[in-house]
């Protein structure tokens, strides 16, 4: 716009010069509510959600939740203890993988539902890093501050007013292997009113060999024996874990029951470890699934609806777990190709008829198999192996026995064979078979010793001064499953007929090679 200047002419403003810019244009768009995923197309389906093996292979590990299956006379033994104000102090051993912590807990938490006056406190000893840390996480699970022995006792003598206390310790022998007083320190807390205490471990003569002190103050607890797991309670177990996985996911059973009968006769006539069992198993499932991938990857896809997703398309065969998974996994995991064999003879239902046995060259006739031969029968593998080394060892004893005589002009040592036999002997005599055929792994020193034990309780064997049936003679009242004397130190001898032990044998090689 033109402007007057001072002489009163007319100037035109020009305004400064600027560089250009370029138009922006700014579009907003809409912020999305969520990421965008992957749109799945009803032609094309996954492969995992077809797989029909995962919901068993869930099912089969070992911290899978399942109800506690063929434990009824042990559960009802903690009610009895529970129940009796006299009784406050017990201790539960046996075997790895028999089920004890499983049942203790299973059966703990049900009643602390049914008895709001006691209250329950489940620790595990592995989880501490020092045993005396063990009172301090007491306290924490009692929500009471304190880290000694005094501050646990004072708790407990505090709340016992209102309700009554179980403390229960698994893994207890962890605390004992690095310091023994503080073990001692809390199997005293069931002095305490309305105090028990239940320890749970795998040695069975902890309180004989270890806690000596125990016994000399009184303090003696009462003995729960878990023994391992028969037959037909480890297929039980393996049966309603694949029948539970298959009807919460819809899909079919995956596993054979004639491949669970083998696996169960495995696992008692090894060490009826349940949770080997299921390692074995899940193992299996996975071998089979193997080989389900491997015949899908040879043909194509077919196209499913939406409503098939979680099934298998009936175009693709399941292959089902059978015994010749199961044989190849056991094969691998129990020792070699010698359980591979047995496995038609594992399955074959043992005959009524008579058949016969050879030992030493020798060849017996057995007759149709009484009471007794099929006790023997249904023992585990390690157990028989027991009995046939104790047959050794006592052939062994009495040719010594005789040979002694002969040079003396006596008639030998009848009060040592009257003695019986000392179970470390006996397993220094096992130990050597084993290595000697190389057919059969060797138990540990104190799993032998439990195994021993076991069969006192059944009557198989039985301690000198004691009737056949395994009841106490007269100066011994105890009961068999209470042994004063370390379970490796006291003897033993035959409470069944020689006869009845070969009959129970069978056709076994792998024992039989024992008398050679």
């Amino acid at each position: 716009m033109p402007v007057a200047s001072a002489l009163g002419k007319r100037v035109r403003e020009v305004p400064e010069p600027q560089t250009p810019s370029k138009r922006r244009v700014v579009q907003l768009l809409p912020t999305p509510t969520k990421t965008p995923t992957k749109q799945i197309v009803a032609g094309t389906p996954s492969r995992a959600r077809l797989s029909p093996y995962s919901p068993a292979k869930s099912a089969l590990r070992r911290s899978a939740d399942a109800a506690v299956i063929g434990r009824d006379e042990e559960c009802s033994a903690l009610q009895s203890f529970l129940g009796d104000p006299q009784s406050d102090l017990l201790y539960i051993c046996g075997p790895p993988g028999t089920g004890k912590s499983a049942t203790a807990s299973q059966f703990l938490d049900k009643t602390a539902q049914t008895h709001p006056k006691r209250r329950i406190v489940q620790l595990n000893c592995v989880s501490l890093k020092r045993p005396q840390h063990v009172y301090e996480a007491l306290l924490e699970h009692l929500d009471t501050p304190g880290s000694t022995l005094s501050d646990l006792q004072t708790c407990l003598q505090t709340l016992a007013h209102e309700k009554e206390i179980v403390l229960v310790l698994d893994e207890i022998d962890f605390l004992l292997s690095a310091d023994s007083p503080v073990l001692y320190s809390l199997f005293e807390l069931h002095r305490l009113d309305k105090v028990k205490v239940i320890g749970i471990a795998n040695a069975l003569n902890l309180t004989d060999t270890l806690l000596p002190m125990l016994r000399a103050s009184g303090c003696e607890p009462e003995i729960l024996r878990f023994k391992p797991y028969s037959a037909s309670a480890v297929t039980q177990i393996l049966e309603a874990r694949i029948a539970t996985a298959s009807q919460k996911s819809g899909m079919p059973v995956v596993v054979d029951r004639s491949a669970l009968v083998f696996l169960g006769r495995k696992m008692a006539n090894a060490t009826g470890d349940i949770r080997k069992a299921l390692d074995i198993l899940r193992s299996a499932v996975e071998l089979a699934e193997q080989e389900y991938r491997s015949e899908a990857a040879l043909q194509p896809l077919s196209p499913v609806s939406n409503s098939s997703m979680n099934a298998a398309s009936p175009s693709r065969k399941i292959s089902p777990v059978t015994i010749k998974h199961v044989s190849r996994v056991t094969a691998a995991a129990m020792g070699g190709a010698a359980h591979a064999s047995n496995a038609s003879a594992l399955l074959a239902t043992p005959p009524s008829a008579a058949k016969k046995t050879s030992l030493n060259d020798k060849v017996v006739a057995v007759a149709p198999v009484t009471s007794t031969a099929q006790l023997i029968e249904h023992l585990s593998l390690h157990e028989k192996a027991a009995l046939c080394t104790m047959l050794v060892r006592k052939s062994q004893l009495a040719e010594a026995s005789m040979a002694a005589s002969r040079l003396t002009g006596g008639t030998g040592n009848a009060k040592g064979r009257a003695g019986g036999v000392c179970v470390a002997d006996l397993f220094q005599a096992y130990s050597e078979l084993c290595k000697r055929d190389k057919m059969l792994t060797a138990l540990p020193r104190a799993e032998f010793a439990t195994v021993v034990s076991a069969m006192v309780d059944k009557g198989v064997l039985t301690l000198p001064g004691r009737s056949k049936t395994g009841h106490a003679t007269a100066g011994r009242s105890r009961p068999i499953g209470l042994i004063s004397a370390s379970a490796i130190e006291m003897r033993v001898i035959l409470g069944v007929a020689e006869i009845d032990i070969l009959r129970g044998i069978g056709d076994i090689g792998i024992l039989k090679r024992f008398f050679d």
